[in-house]
């Protein structure tokens, strides 16, 4: 039976009945769960305590007098074996039920359930909180009076809390990730105890293991005593739990690093261990365990309390580090939850917590205590279940919304937690103990320094750092010691670069024993304007008296705005397609939502747009936000216009330059696509084939079906496939070259693919690409298991006139889904006819009716079939292809049918900012045909002022320009007028046609010139008079010296040598290469590339000057294709 929502019924059969045999299982409410006599005089056994809630053992011999708060569990239940509690109220959260049959009590707060391992892993997998009821009873213990220093902090802590390390702390807790597992089942638990022990032995405590059982195995628990001096029987405790999960705790995890759960409290108990054993003593014993088996319900802890010897022991409270690692996102500062049971003892601890915060982590955290005595899923409830005093600590609300994201998950490692913010939570918790355990203090002087208190009046006066502040500060001194030290100087040391100190030293007199001192605003500093949000500033602080010498650190906390994009939205509802996409010849909105992630406001936020493309345009750059408090928002648009002259898609890089009140500055970089992707090719593959389809404006292939098929009046010829899975072959018409290869036979298959060279594969079922399965040299039109040996008809042709090879698929038949039939050829362009740059020849696919292309592979594919370009798999297309229709056609190349390959460099040498004036702006340039053909073009320099006006300074065309051929200008300059206004400039170089903007290849540095911004100024009315260098007027070229075809690479002693300045460099290449021809200087390191691209088979010859170089010996290299050669020159001037 069920007893629901506390109302608790009892069996008539057993009210006032004297019963025989054993103990029956129980729960116990209201006045009878306080009546600690009556509970005896019922022979009550204890196993858990939840709220107002006891749950336990009665005799069933038991006269019950107190039936309307005494409950049975459900029939069946005997004893506690494998009963679990289960918190209500995160179920409710996560709208999980528990089948009625598991349940056997339960209220508003929690249910108990008979445990099964399907049950168990639902509450995992929600993560649902549960624990055990321990099978052990615990003795039912009174009540012990509250310590008597609760209102009074030991100057002494200080001193102690002054030892704690970060480091040591992340030294502790990375072992305990790097164990990769942790959970109970697995053995690394037992090595993460050992570990742990260890550890505490090395710091010369006496330290033990306590054995347990779960599921069979032994598992331990590791405990470590620091004996008090004065009443080694009262206890504290500081604990953890050393056990971790990935979510499924109830079964072994290979990955289960637990980092923040509960590695954090962990390496913190550690940490304490240390600082207190090194060389500190109290009056009362301190004691650091850590559990496994928490993650399986609490059993380790269970097992450690209900085996306390009790006796002479006294436990006067505990501690619980059970998630200490992450701060959340709440504003600054950052939450510690202190969860408390209504013990006026317990109470008495999480006051002590705050207490210690207030006085040496103020500022740094947000103490919130919750009395919450039903939150029993953490280690701290088995002290409650043993009725001792207990406090669990943790970063969040249990299972709120700001609790780590990556709780119980494989990604639960140290990378993602915050070290500061658990120093604070330990120095915390390490306080508290350490004052309730009553500190042995120093005979001598012993200063500490006691935080600090900030006067921001010069700035916003609200007792905070901020970016940009002049800052006071005070910092308390206190003499923790036993006796006076006199003439005190204090002397603060910061290596931080975001504050400077203007006054950093100060005498505070002579400070008594157990005083506390303070000059009010005695230092002085300055914060930088970009210091980032929540950075930590750690202030050594340096006492000396006389030849004693004290240091403390104290920790300061700034505060800034964190801007962050949220949401950009593309608007070309007006000035575009209206598909959100900024595509070239649109005008758009950029809709930019700001965001402040940081602890303090951006006040009167101006923003600029600015982007580096010369695609782009934005006529209003700049946009005013006001001001964004913290965890607030604002949205603004942004004119943004792309060229009708871009290419039909790019990436543009763009940038956010924020700037707030008071001088803060920071910006974000970030790349977008422009226009559609599918425009670029796909590929190219490792060989250096590329797709194009009809999309990639402007290079795609044109649709022009060239009818074959005699049945359809073309004039070619026709295979007979009798045979379902066939594969014929034919004798090609010219030599074909194909990944590199020669052939002259072609195997056409009746499921849509050809192969060069000779098959007898058949295959039908098609793969990806590249993949061992099909044919080598596989050219796939349309790969798939087709049957034209049923309907439909395959056929061939050649067109010597245009010099094409034409095999075509007309009306062929799906296998499946049979009803489809699908129409397409592959054409191949003779290689001597249609030459590219690496003599392989040239594939095109082009589709007619395709009544289904769901299921089926399109691309090509090498010889050992490790290479190839795959542009359609199974619905999975390329990034880059357009979707496979009526119409669509694909060409496979070698050659980029893209940009012509005149590259071009601009590089500052010196001058800005130019003065207000007038200057000049040196610079240098460097160009070269890196393509195989001449070329006619345009190259010329722009000055782009302010992100907003575009002016050409140089302009010059050139025509018949080689390959190879260099422009190397590395001393040119630019007269900069008197007149032209202050502001930010760019120099930009291209290559293409102009004016229609047309560009192949763009380069640009940035400049400025001093003086006062005008955006209404006429650059074209104002170019300097003056005479200046034409930067194009010298070309360097490297041409071959004869059409003698070479057999084999090498590279030719220069001449002459020694030389000054130039010298003539030769190769040979038997065939044509891509081409690096470079030149080092004695250390390696690079002073000159002279040739960098495509290159004909012959014998090539390039001149090196070497006027602004100094004598010595310079290395030369050639790489041609897998060739490789290194000479030796001699500059001798």
């Amino acid at each position: 039976m069920r007893i629901c929502s506390g109302l608790i019924i009892l069996l008539a059969l057993i009210c006032n009945t004297a019963l025989s045999g054993g103990y029956i299982p129980v729960v116990i409410s209201g006045h009878l769960a306080n009546d600690l006599e009556e509970l005896e005089s019922l022979d009550f056994k204890l196993h858990a305590r939840c709220g107002d809630y006891l749950i336990g053992m009665m005799p069933e011999s038991t006269n019950i007098r107190k039936c309307d708060e005494i409950a049975l569990l459900s029939d069946g239940i005997s004893d506690f074996s494998n009963v679990y509690q289960v918190d209500r109220r995160s179920l409710r959260d996560v709208g999980l039920e528990v089948s009625d049959s598991s349940i056997i009590f339960e209220t508003d707060d929690f249910i108990l359930i008979n445990g099964s391992d399907a049950v168990l892993s639902d509450l995992c997998s929600a993560n649902i909180p549960f624990r055990a009821i321990s099978a052990d009873s615990y003795p039912i213990r009174e009540q012990l009076n509250p310590p008597d220093n609760l209102d009074d902090m030991n100057p002494f802590v200080g001193v102690i809390l002054d030892e704690v390390s970060s480091v040591s702390y992340e030294d502790y807790l990375q072992p305990l990730e790097d164990f990769i597992t942790r959970n109970t089942y697995n053995p690394e638990c037992d090595d993460a105890a050992l570990y742990i022990l260890g550890q505490f032995q090395a710091m010369g405590l006496t330290a033990w293991l306590d054995s347990f059982q779960v599921g069979g195995l032994w598992r331990y628990n590791v405990t470590a005593e620091l004996t008090g001096t004065a009443e080694p029987d009262d206890i504290y405790y500081i604990i953890a739990h050393h056990d971790a999960t990935a979510g499924l705790p109830i079964f072994p995890e290979d990955e289960a690093p637990g980092a923040d759960d509960d590695g954090s409290g962990t390496a913190a108990v550690l940490e304490c261990a240390r600082v207190l054993s090194s060389g500190f003593s109290f009056h009362k014993t301190i004691r650091f365990a850590v559990f496994a088996g928490n993650e399986q319900g609490l059993l380790g802890s269970q097992a450690y309390t209900s085996n306390l010897p009790g006796g002479n022991e006294n436990y006067l409270g505990v501690v619980d580090a059970d998630m200490i690692g992450w701060p959340g996102s709440d504003p600054w500062p950052p939450d510690i939850v202190i969860y408390s049971n209504n013990d006026p003892n317990s109470v008495a601890i999480a006051n002590k917590i705050n207490e210690a915060i207030t006085a040496f982590v103020t500022g740094f955290l947000e103490p919130v205590t919750i009395l919450d005595p039903s939150m029993v899923y953490a280690d701290h409830a088995s002290f409650w279940d043993a009725g001792i005093p207990a406090v669990l600590a943790m970063e969040d609300e249990a299972w709120g919304p700001d609790l780590n994201p990556f709780y119980h998950s494989v990604n639960d490692l140290m990378e993602h937690l915050d070290t500061p913010y658990a120093i604070h939570v330990l120095e915390a918790l390490l306080g508290a103990v350490a004052d309730l355990a009553v500190p042995n203090g120093a005979v001598e002087p012993y200063l500490t320094a006691d935080g600090v208190t900030i006067d921001d009046s010069q700035g916003n006066n609200n007792g905070q750092i901020e970016y940009g502040e002049s800052i006071l500060l005070t910092i308390p001194v206190i003499n923790a010691g036993g006796a006076a030290a006199p003439s005190v100087d204090v002397v603060l040391q910061e290596s931080d670069p975001y504050i400077s100190f203007s006054d950093w030293q100060e005498n505070y007199g002579t400070i008594n024993t157990g005083d506390t001192v303070e000059v009010v605003n005695a230092f002085a500093a300055d914060i930088a304007l970009d210091v980032p949000d929540e950075h930590l500033f750690d202030v050594t602080v340096v006492m000396t008296s006389g030849s004693r010498e004290w240091i403390s650190i104290v920790q300061m906390i700034a505060h800034a705005p964190e801007i962050h994009l949220d949401e950009l939205v593309v608007d070309d509802s007006f000035g575009g397609n209206g598909n959100g996409v900024l595509e070239p010849g649109e005008n758009t909105d950029f809709e930019i939502t700001l965001s402040n992630e940081g602890s303090y406001q951006a006040g009167n936020l101006n923003t600029t747009l600015s982007c580096t493309s010369p695609y782009i345009t934005i006529p209003t750059p700049t946009q005013s936000y006001g001001t964004i408090q913290p965890g607030g928002q604002g949205t603004q648009d942004f004119g943004v216009n792309a060229s009708g002259s871009a290419p039909p898609y790019f990436q543009a890089d763009f940038t956010l330059t924020y700037q707030a009140a008071g001088g803060w500055i920071d910006y974000l970089d970030f790349s977008m696509d422009i226009g559609d992707i599918t425009y670029l090719p796909s590929g190219p593959d490792n060989y250096g084939y590329s797709a194009y389809d009809i999309n990639d404006e402007p290079y795609g292939p044109t649709y022009n079906w060239i009818e074959i098929d005699p049945n359809q009046g073309g004039s070619g010829s026709l295979l007979n496939y009798t045979n379902d899975d066939e594969t014929m072959h034919l004798t090609l018409p010219f030599t074909f070259v194909y990944y590199g290869q020669t052939f002259s036979e072609i195997s056409v298959c009746s499921n849509g693919w050809i192969a060069f060279g000779y098959t007898e594969n058949t295959n039908h079922s098609n793969s990806p690409i590249p993949d061992e399965d099909g044919p080598p040299n596989m050219i796939a039109p349309f790969w798939e298991d087709l049957s034209p040996q049923q309907e439909g008809t395959v056929s061939y042709y050649h067109d010597s006139g245009q010099g094409l090879y034409i095999i075509e698929f007309n009306e062929v038949r799906d296998y499946w889904p049979s009803w489809a039939n699908l129409t397409f050829e592959v054409v191949l362009y003779d290689p001597l006819i249609y030459q590219t740059s690496t003599g392989d020849g040239m594939i095109l696919f082009q589709y007619g009716i395709l009544d289904n292309s769901s299921s089926c592979t399109v691309g090509i594919e090498n010889q050992s079939e490790d290479d190839g370009i795959q542009y359609l798999y199974n619905q999975a297309y390329h990034t880059n292809a357009s979707a496979i229709d009526e119409g669509m056609a694909i060409l496979f190349t070698t050659d980029t049918a893209g940009v012509p390959q005149m590259v071009v460099e601009v590089d500052y040498v010196s001058g800005s900012p130019i003065p207000t004036g007038g200057g000049n702006l040196y610079y240098g340039i460097w160009g070269e045909n890196q393509g195989s053909v001449p070329l006619d073009y345009d190259i010329w320099i722009d000055k782009i002022y302010e992100n907003t006006d575009t002016t050409t300074l140089i302009l010059r065309e050139i025509t018949n320009y080689q390959p190879g051929w260099q422009i190397n200008r590395p001393d040119a300059w630019y007269p900069v007028p008197v007149g032209w206004p202050g502001g930010n400039y760019e120099f930009r170089i291209y290559s293409g046609w102009h004016p229609e903007y047309e560009i192949w290849h763009t380069d640009a540095f940035s400049w400025i010139k001093e003086g006062a911004v005008d955006l209404d100024y006429d650059f074209e009315a104002n170019l300097p008079t003056c005479s200046f260098p034409d930067p194009f007027s010298e070309f360097i070229n490297t041409t071959a010296v004869d059409g003698t075809i070479p057999e084999e690479f090498s590279l030719g002693q220069n001449y002459p040598n020694p030389f000054n300045p130039a010298t003539v460099l030769n190769y040979k290449l038997p065939v044509s290469s891509l081409v690096n021809l470079t030149v080092y200087d004695i250390s390696g390191r690079e002073v000159a590339k002279l040739v960098n691209g495509w290159r004909d088979a012959g014998v090539h010859e390039t001149i090196f000057n070497a006027s602004e170089l100094a004598s010595g010996i310079y290395l030369y290299h050639l790489e041609a294709g897998e060739f490789n050669a290194t000479g030796k020159m001699v500059l001798m001037k």
